[in-house]
Parts: structure tokens; sequence; C-alpha cells
């Protein structure tokens, strides 16, 4: 075996993360586009079917999720792109690799462009996209070419304030249900399969990121990350269910209760809170992409793919181009190839 393939194997052993960052990633990587994308697009297209909707998504999630388990069994102490360049033939590896390359190029200048449109709506509404893209590029290269412990421990500390934030956020939604009219949830007969498979990719798929990170397959770590699929997802479902129904009964749209909603003993509103959770969810996600994208490549050319990434980023921003495809290539990238390589035996 090359000594660089062993070398690398080594270095992975020394930097296993700990239960509690592996359950603190998957939150974020699950909740990562939930605010600032899929939220508004289920809660206008589905309105009460939108609990439906996250319910039946979360079940078919449990698919990709152990699609991912099996791979981490496979790689082992390997990177995933070794396991594919071992255990594939040339050109059927570097086909797979290319492929999840560019997708993880695609998903990141998506994300990255949110990200900014996102601080200059919320709270930079006079500065150019091109400045702020720059301030928090710089952050992002900086953090990336660190060790894989620096963002583990930074989603510890970042996941405990988004669960006070969340746990506030509840208590202030709860006092605006009237729960003596909970019933009937599910009054339009909508279809609800196209916002199945926007959940599915955008919340439930970007787990598949979990493969860049250095964890230990045993059965306490996988129960770790089955249990943070099954309570982030309870989460988001309970907040859909109190959006629901706060809208049913009041002459508030969907898309507006958390502006209209105060926080409890505050004069400000919730989504002050959802909008600090936000910038956390997509700094998690971005960082992790990274940090996967930084394992094709050499130094020099990270920091010529991240500068590609800023102008790119910003023409989208400028240019206003919607993203079409993004969800076939997700499934094609994240889902579908990652299914191949979980039947592949290994050699």
């Amino acid at each position: 075996m090359p000594k660089r393939i062993l070398l690398e194997r080594v270095i992975i052993l020394n930097k296993r993360i700990s239960s509690i960052e592996i359950f603190c990633i998957c939150y974020f990587l699950i909740r990562s586009s939930f605010f600032n994308l899929t939220l508004n697009s289920i809660l206008k297209s589905s309105k009460n079917n939108s609990i439906s909707v996250l319910i039946i998504s979360s079940l078919l999630g449990l698919i990709p999720l152990f699609i991912y388990i099996t791979i981490l069994k496979k790689i082992k102490n390997n990177s995933l792109k070794n396991y594919i360049d071992n255990n594939f033939t040339k050109l059927p590896a570097k086909t797979i690799n290319y492929i999840i390359f560019i997708s993880s190029i695609f998903f990141l200048i998506l994300l990255f462009s949110n990200y900014t449109l996102y601080i200059k709506n919320e709270y930079l509404e006079d500065m150019s996209p091109i400045l702020i893209s720059l301030s928090i590029m710089i952050p992002f290269v900086y953090i990336s070419l660190k060790k894989i412990t620096v963002l583990t421990r930074t989603s510890v500390i970042l996941f405990f304030i988004s669960v006070l934030f969340t746990l506030i956020s509840f208590i202030s939604l709860i006092f605006k249900v009237d729960f003596s009219n909970i019933l009937p949830l599910a009054v339009y007969n909508t279809n609800i399969s196209k916002n199945v498979l926007l959940y599915i990719g955008f919340n439930i798929l970007p787990l598949f990121f979990l493969l860049t990170l250095p964890i230990n397959y045993n059965k306490q770590n996988i129960k770790i990350i089955v249990s943070s699929y099954i309570t982030t997802n309870f989460l988001l479902i309970f907040i859909i269910l109190l959006n629901v129904l706060i809208s049913n009964f009041s002459n508030s749209s969907t898309t507006n209760i958390f502006k209209e909603v105060s926080i409890i003993g505050y004069s400000g509103n919730i989504e002050a809170l959802l909008s600090i959770q936000t910038i956390f969810d997509l700094f998690i996600i971005i960082s992790t992409t990274l940090f996967f994208i930084r394992k094709y490549l050499n130094t020099k050319d990270f920091y010529i793919i991240m500068l590609c990434i800023y102008i790119v980023s910003n023409l989208v921003i400028y240019t206003k181009i919607t993203f079409k495809y993004t969800l076939p290539l997700l499934y094609i990238s994240f889902l579908f190839i990652p299914f191949l390589i979980s039947l592949k035996r290994d050699d």
C-alpha cells in the first residue's frame, strides 16, 4: 500500500471526533437549508400538509442515511476518495470522484451565494455583495485549512446556542396556539411529492458530507447519528406544526408568523433568533463542504478553486441565476452514486 495512503490513515485515526461532535454536525447538516430555502417553499405550496411532507420525508430519508452509514463501514480508516480509487477500476473511479467533486463545488456555490444574500438582506442592505462575500470567504478558507476538530468543536458551541434559541422560539410560539382548534390539520388536497423530494434533497442528502469526518464506525456512533437524525427532524416537524396551527387560527400567512410573534418578555420577534440560527446552520455546512472538497486538492489548487467559487457566487448574485437542475444533481451525486458505492463488494 502506498505510503501516502498509510500516512492519511494514521492522521485520520489521530483525529477521531467525539460522539457529541458527530451529533452536532448531523444536527446542522439537516437544518442547513431549512429556514432559508425549504421552509417557505413547503409552507406556501403544501400549507396544512406541510406536516405530512416532513413526516414522509423523514421516513424516506432513512434510506440515504443508512446508505451513508454503510459507506462509513466500508471506508473505515480511509477517505472516500481513496476508497473509490482503490476499489473501482481507473475510469469508473475517476468518473465517480469527478462527479462528486463537481457536484460539491456546485452545491457550495449555491450555499455561499445564499449565505451572502441572507446576510445582505438581513443585516447589511447597503453593502455590496462583493465586499460581504469577501469578508465571509476569508474565515471559511482559514478554517478549512485547519484541523477538522476546529470545525467539530465549533459546531458543539453553536449547537448549544442554537438549542437555547430554539427553546425560546418554541415557548414564544406555543403561547400563540389555540389547541382547542387543533383539528383538522390536513384541509388542502395538495400534491406533496414535490416538497418531499425538495426536503430530502436539501435537508437529508447533505448528510453525505458526514463521509468527510473521521468517524469511528461502531454501534455507539451509529446510534448517535440516528438519534441526531430523529431529534433534528422532530424539532423541524414541531416548528412546522406550530407555524401551521398559528396561521390557521389567525389572519397571518404561514410565512409571516416568525415576524409577528414576539419573544416572551422582549419587544423583538423570534425571526431575529431564527436569523442567527440560520447563520450558524449555513456556516457549519459550508465549512463541512469545504473540508470535503479540500481532500481532493493540494493547497495551491484549493486557493484557485476558492477564488473561482468567490467569482462565480458573485456572478450568481448579480445576474440572479436560478439553479434549475440543483435538485436532480443532488440526487445523482449524493444518493444514486453513494448507493452504487454501498453495493460495491470490497476487494
